[in-house]
């Protein structure tokens, strides 16, 4: 999004907020756990990526940024991520919750924080509350293969103030 545009650094505007109580809500703190993005550049008029677009751009970046970070669980946010390691297009809605294998890494896919904000009512209480379980189940895969990392700061952090030089470093 352009948020994200902005500072360079991805989940940082609105669906990032939202990313971040989710992940507050289950004892983790970004500044603890590595997030990215499938795709690394912002497609025209915002629009979601293409699955062509999400394997392209994975390929080249993403599969080097596993092999470094060597992540114990990955939660996919939304169907390109998840279509991505799934390997074909697939339904997010069918398929948020269940655990998948890829290259050996466990994957568990849930809704992108962005889908959360556009819905209301009984189905946006439906989708935090899967979202929260997915993210639970994530926890406690993580913390059985690292039982002695630490998943969560004291306090929040404020993603915004801490990359606000990032930000003013990136204008020209």
């Amino acid at each position: 999004g352009g948020v994200e545009d902005e500072y360079g650094v991805p989940l940082v505007g609105p669906s990032g907020q939202l990313l971040d109580k989710a992940l507050w809500s289950v004892g983790l703190t970004r500044d603890h756990v590595y997030v990215t993005n499938i795709v690394k550049c912002r497609p025209k008029n915002n629009r979601t990526p293409t699955l062509e677009e999400g394997h392209h751009c994975a390929d080249i970046h993403l599969v080097k940024e596993i092999e470094l970070v060597q992540p114990k669980v990955i939660v996919c946010l939304g169907k390109v991520a998840f279509q991505y390691f799934y390997g074909r297009a697939a339904s997010i809605m069918r398929n948020r919750g269940k655990w998948f294998t890829w290259r050996g890494y466990d994957i568990m896919p849930t809704y992108h924080p962005a889908f959360l904000l556009r819905q209301t009512g009984h189905e946006l209480v439906e989708s935090k509350w899967q979202v929260y379980y997915d993210f639970k189940a994530a926890v406690e895969k993580a913390k059985a293969a690292m039982p002695d990392y630490t998943y969560q700061s004291p306090e929040k952090p404020d993603l915004l103030a801490q990359y606000a030089a990032l930000k003013e470093s990136r204008h020209w």
